[in-house]
């Protein structure tokens, strides 16, 4: 099986919640009512979705990804939910397109970093769009135990303080790694 429809197969599957509990991260995230959330890389808003429940009404959900079809995805589970604060952005995560500067109260990369190229410009755009008191989620695979597939925290670490991040927690997991950071 492709990696691509494997992906594609597991991002849909109700067991994943079982290995990435979207509340458990929203939560580490300390996600509040009224907060504007960027999600960069989306998918089919595995993440998006819940945060919106949290944001409420005076929050936004931007839900952000290349693929026109995980959006539509996205915007048609939001409007079966009947969720109206989610705004699908197609844009990449090296641009951001549509979303404005100094707007954010958190952003994340879920399982979605590993997939850029541009990682340094994708997190100097994070950090335009990042108010000042926000915070930073990463949640990657540990490259080394997924077969190459994912990040290494000592990889990520160093270049988020490059572009003006401060790490404030890390959990290192079996195959997965959370770390939380605030710009300084």
């Amino acid at each position: 099986m492709p990696v691509y429809v494997f992906e594609e197969f597991f991002l849909d599957m109700s067991l994943r919640r079982l290995i990435h509990d979207p509340y458990r991260l929203l939560k580490v995230m300390r996600l509040e009512e009224g907060h504007i959330l960027l999600d960069v890389g989306c998918g089919t808003g595995y993440l998006s979705i819940p945060a919106a429940s949290i944001v409420g009404d005076n929050g936004i959900v931007y839900a952000v990804d290349i693929s026109y079809k995980y959006l539509w995805k996205l915007e048609l589970r939001a409007a079966k939910l009947g969720v109206k604060n989610i705004l699908a952005v197609r844009t990449g995560a090296e641009e951001l397109d549509g979303i404005p500067d100094n707007s954010v109260d958190r952003a994340v990369f879920m399982l979605s970093l590993h997939h850029i190229e541009g990682k340094e410009q994708a997190l100097s755009q994070v950090r335009r769009k990042l108010k000042q008191d926000s915070l930073l989620m990463v949640y990657e695979p540990i490259a080394s135990r997924m077969f190459g597939h994912g990040t290494e925290p000592s990889e990520i670490i160093p270049l988020l303080r490059q572009k003006g991040f401060e790490p404030q927690l890390l959990e290192k997991g079996r195959l997965f790694w959370t770390a939380l950071f605030a710009p300084v």
